[in-house]
Parts: structure tokens; sequence; C-alpha cells
């Protein structure tokens, strides 16, 4: 225990190290329309891990500041785990970014070239990276990255962008066709390390003890059922049309299967409104304010909203993603 505290703090100090390598700093300045007043999270993604800061926004705009002497990718999410924005800084760099955030895919960003022009070509396939289908998209990134063969801009699209079932192993040969000085070994370091920190999902879903719509707390206990899938959602998503599928395998299974959801989302003005149009085949319907920090879910390692995550009545995690087909062909499997 003493031998992994000590790499822990040893690894802490190495990644402060890197993002405090000078006196310098880059800067976020955003005012994005319907963030509002809450915490957003920020992933500063670097060669040697990923380190996390939480960032408060006030009446929708927020403003960040970090460290680095090598460029990092810097990602930030709302509460509920929900994109909003990244981008490639290093210190000196400023970046003023303004928009909504029920459509960013159009934000308008000022700053570095590169991050000026991975915001262009987003709002130019603004309706391509909305759609769940990124065949084109990811045509269109291809397209680019053989065109642009010594443009780093390539490298960060591919990596970041770009969406498919083989991951980096489909777009290796187009990684490997760039210009070294347009594929970093430290940007490519830094999206392995990014793998590996979305590859951190449980095995095991234990007993959680959460804020109930009944005005208490309660428990979701996957051990009492034969299978049990857990909902997590946030007003922004369309929770409409996940309903559907999962109030007919809710009708399908009865008391066979546990069924629940989670609301991320701190504002609770449209969660009754949800609750009783959408959420009314399973009787459990849990709040948790804080979003994937809450105590009980931080675990899980959520990383975005939709999650839907399925388990046997062992607590054996046997799916857990943002496909709602998929979460409930998992769950059919455990129950013939």
């Amino acid at each position: 225990m003493l031998k992994k505290i000590l790499q822990m703090g040893l690894m802490t100090t190495v990644l402060l190290m890197v993002l405090s390598g000078c006196s310098k700093s880059f800067k976020i300045k955003g005012n994005v329309l319907g963030v509002g007043t809450q915490n957003l999270r920020v992933l500063y993604a670097t060669p040697l891990g990923v380190w996390e800061q939480w960032v408060m926004s006030d009446n929708n705009r927020f403003e960040i500041t970090g460290q680095s002497e090598e460029p990092v990718l810097v990602i930030v999410s709302n509460a509920q785990g929900g994109l909003l924005a990244r981008f490639m800084l290093a210190n000196g760099d400023d970046i003023k970014v303004r928009g909504t955030s029920v459509d960013p895919y159009r934000l308008e960003v000022q700053g570095p070239d590169v991050n000026e022009r991975w915001y262009a070509f987003i709002r130019d396939h603004a309706s391509q990276y909305s759609n769940d289908d990124r065949t084109t998209l990811n045509s269109a990134i291809a397209d680019y990255a053989r065109q642009h063969p010594d443009d780093v801009l390539s490298a960060l699209l591919l990596l970041c962008d770009y969406r498919s079932t083989g991951g980096i192993d489909e777009v290796k040969p187009l990684l490997e066709a760039l210009k070294p000085e347009a594929r970093p070994e430290s940007l490519l370091a830094t999206y392995r390390n990014l793998l590996k920190q979305a590859a951190k999902q449980p095995t095991t879903l234990s007993s959680l003890l959460l804020f109930e719509s009944k005005g208490d707390y309660a428990s979701f206990s996957p051990t009492t059922a034969r299978a049990s899938l857990l909902y997590l959602w946030s007003v922004q998503n369309s929770v409409g049309k996940d309903s559907k599928p999962l109030s007919d395998v809710a009708s399908q299974m009865g008391k066979k299967a546990l069924i629940a959801d989670v609301l991320m989302d701190g504002d609770t003005s449209s969660w009754s409104i949800n609750r009783r149009e959408y959420l009314t085949a399973w009787p459990q319907h849990f709040w948790a304010p804080e979003g994937p920090m809450n105590e009980s879910l931080k675990h899980l390692n959520i990383v975005a909203t939709p999650t839907f995550i399925v388990a046997d009545s062992l607590g054996h995690v046997t799916y857990m993603g943002g496909n709602v087909q998929q979460a409930v062909t998992s769950l059919k499997k455990l129950i013939p």
C-alpha cells in the first residue's frame, strides 16, 4: 500500500511539474449560452497522464487557466460529462470561445491558429458531428488528412474526432502517412493515455445509495434481480429516444429485471415532467446533482450521458456505454 501511495505521489508531482514548467500560462475565456452556473470539469491530457480540475462557471461565463511548456489537450465538459469544448494549448496561448451549449459544434473560437482551424472544420461539418452514424464524417477527416500530410490538425482530427469500431488501428495507416511534424510523439502518447483513461470501466456494479424521487435516499441493488439496467441521463439529452426501447424491455421483463434511471443534472426543473412523460415503466428514479462526481457513482468513471450499465445477478457488468439498443440486447441475453 505504501509503495502505491508513493508511486501516486511521484506521478502527481511529475504531472504538476509538466503543467507548471514556467511562470507563463495559457487561458481560456468562455461565454457560452446555456452553461449557466455550474462546475465544469477540465481535463489536461499530457504524455505522462491526465490531470483534472473543476472550474465554476458564472452566468454562462467561465475562465480556465493552465500551465504547460509543451502543447497539451484541454477537454472541457459540463458537470454531467457532456463535451463542451477541447483545444490544444501551451503557455502563452489565449482562447476565447462563444456560442451555445446545445450546439457545441458551432462554437466560435479565437486563439492559436490550429484551434481556430479545428473549429472551422467542426462548424463546416456540424451536421456530421451530431449524427450518430460517423461514416460521412470519417470520410471527410480521412480526406483532409490525405490532403494535408504536414498539418498537425490532421492528427488532431484523426485522434480526437474519427470514430470507428477499429479504434486507433483503423486510423494507423492515415497517421503513419503524415509527416513527422504533423504527428508529434507527445500528441500520440497523450492519445494513448486518454484511451487508457476511457478503458477504466468497472467490472462490477455494486449497491448504490442515491436520492430518490420519493424524497429520501434509497438503494439500487443489482443482486436483488436476475439482471439490472441503470440508465444515467441528463436533460440536455433527448431522453425520449431512449425511453421507448427501455420501456418495452421493462414491460417484457417484469420483475425479472431491475431497471432504474439517474438524472445527472443539478437542475431538477424538468425532472418530474420527463419522469411522467417518458420514464413510467419502472418505479425507481434517482437524482445525482453532482453528476459523475457523486460519491456513489464516482467509481463508475462515467464520462458522458446517456450511459447505460447492464449487470447480472452477481453485479458483473456485461455492458456499459451510450447505445440503448446494445444495452437492451445485453439485458435480454441475461434473461432468455
